[in-house]
């Protein structure tokens, strides 16, 4: 017979007692450092396969396991795995009569919390699954997995459990990515949390939590340890602080203080995926996908961390979105030349490649961007379409130099967004170019306020990419003789108004049926010759 503990069916429909709770609550009581979710788990499991092993060692004590082919009397108490180890006493006995087997015997046995006696085949020597795998010693009974192996082949299940047992309780609190009981912190209230706001706001940089614990004059005999993990607990549960990793070291700040990208979260930055077929996509839309290297493409599949690049510096193209709110693209390339992150932010010095002034960037990895840039664009005159390059600084750590392709300053022919009578409109004007584009995504807006408002407008959900590509592709062709817009050039103007990588606009210019493609990345759209 097998332990409950040692069927996956267990595992699989773990819920957590008030029992399990009550030696959670006993391990943590002493605690003065978070507890990780997997040491709870291991205590949970080991504590669940020995009250099992302690019980089935109480039932077995009072009786023999019973086996069909084994001869019982009146008074012989049994005990029967097969039914959960219930335990019951022999009452009755009789003959058996059944043509198919040798004699056998009957016996009536009175279950424990039963009001009927049941009954049961004794000296049965046929063959019979009871027979074969009954076990009368106890050692051997006991054989299985062991704790830690129980947990090893179902920890995600048994931690979700436990994560989620104690996230509905309000005695206990995570932190670091560990337990501790609610009670063993240190009272933060509102007072505290403002003078670490105000002492933020007056250094005007991220402080570590060391720097503010002695502004909050807590308690001396709470050891530090404790002040210094209840002050992380409510700066955590604050949406005014944000964390921020500096040269390798947690710190806190104000969301307020972060660069508008940040603090406002603009829509025009956030996308949200929209299903496509991305079978239809032609090598050449592929092709330009792979070239323009989108953040979110493809469809916001990218992975947490990129792997570490050999080449110190990347290349990426600016697009709309992030020329209005001062960005910079978290590419696959962007990213694999900077640290993997373990906070919402990290904060590096970005060095002016022309001027070699330093200025603060926010590395955003949830949003996919580095923030700060407002100033940088506008003091260069950089354009949406343009070429930015990310260089490490190999003697400076989390230190990088943003620089453009500069060229001899001229007037060019671009496309200038604008709104007109409530749509997105374009026309071409000449403007001021000093530095290497992308042609095709290279675009202006003199007056951005409109826009914003137009972005804004847009329902929640957003409409049909295909709707957006039907109100936008004829706008672009007006300012061609023959009619025609690029690919990429419809990508950077859908970006005026929604965030999106190129590959939703592509698949609507290749499988709506709606488009043709002329040569050389250009499309035009059915019937309108």
């Amino acid at each position: 017979m097998e332990q409950q503990t040692q069927t996956a069916t267990y595992w699989q429909n773990l819920t957590l007692t008030e029992e399990d709770i009550d030696h959670i609550y006993t391990m943590l009581i002493n605690a003065t450092t978070p507890v990780p979710t997997i040491d709870i788990a291991r205590m949970v499991v080991e504590n669940r396969v020995q009250e099992e092993q302690r019980r089935l060692r109480q039932l077995l004590s009072r009786g023999k396991i019973y086996r069909p082919k084994d001869d019982y009397d009146v008074g012989d108490v049994l005990v029967f795995p097969a039914l959960d180890y219930a335990v019951g006493t022999v009452v009755g006995k009789r003959g058996g009569r059944n043509p198919a087997y040798p004699r056998f015997s009957v016996i009536q046995v009175q279950i424990e919390g039963e009001e009927r006696p049941r009954e049961f085949a004794a000296r049965f020597t046929a063959p019979h699954p009871l027979n074969e795998n009954g076990e009368t010693d106890l050692s051997r009974l006991m054989q299985g997995l062991s704790p830690a192996q129980i947990l090893e082949q179902y920890e995600d299940t048994i931690i979700n459990v436990v994560k989620r047992a104690l996230k509905e309780r309000e005695e206990f609190v995570l932190i670091k990515g560990g337990w501790l009981l609610r009670d063993a912190l240190a009272e933060i209230n509102l007072g505290h949390l403002n003078i670490v706001d105000a002492a933020i706001d007056l250094e005007g940089r991220p402080l570590t939590l060391d720097e503010v614990l002695p502004l909050l004059e807590l308690p001396e005999e709470i050891p530090i340890d404790i002040q210094r993990l209840s002050l992380e607990h409510a700066v955590q549960q604050d949406p005014r602080f944000v964390s921020v990793t500096v040269n390798g070291e947690v710190r806190w700040y104000l969301r307020r203080l972060l660069p508008p990208a940040l603090a406002e979260q603009p829509r025009l930055l956030r996308y949200d995926p929209v299903p496509y077929r991305r079978d239809v996509l032609t090598l050449s839309l592929l092709q330009m996908e792979w070239e323009l290297d989108d953040e979110w493409s493809v469809a916001g599949e990218q992975t947490e961390e990129a792997p570490p690049s050999l080449l110190p510096n990347a290349l990426c193209i600016l697009i709309y979105p992030h020329w209005r709110f001062g960005t910079l693209p978290l590419t696959e390339r962007v990213r694999s030349i900077l640290p993997t992150f373990d906070t919402d932010l990290y904060q590096i010095t970005l060095v002016d490649g022309r001027w070699g002034e330093r200025f603060t960037g926010w590395v955003a990895p949830r949003e996919r961007l580095i923030a700060g840039l407002e100033e940088w664009y506008r003091k260069h005159k950089i354009p949406a379409g343009a070429f930015i390059t990310l260089e490490r600084k190999a003697d400076e750590p989390d230190t990088y130099v943003v620089d453009f392709r500069p060229k001899r300053m001229k007037r060019e022919w671009v496309r200038v967004a604008k709104v007109e009578e409530g749509r997105l409109t374009f026309e071409m004007r000449k403007v001021e170019v000093a530095c290497e584009t992308d042609e095709h995504v290279l675009l202006s807006a003199v007056e951005t306020d409109p826009l914003d408002e137009l972005a804004n407008s847009l329902p929640d959900p957003l409409p049909p990419m295909r709707e957006t590509v039907a109100a936008i592709f004829p706008e672009l062709a007006k300012l061609s003789p023959q009619g025609t817009v690029h690919a990429k050039t419809l990508y950077s103007a859908v970006n005026v108004i929604r965030r999106t990588p190129p590959g939703p606009v592509f698949a609507v210019l290749a499988g709506s049926g709606e488009y043709e493609e002329v040569k050389d990345g250009f499309w035009t759209q059915k019937g309108s010759a």
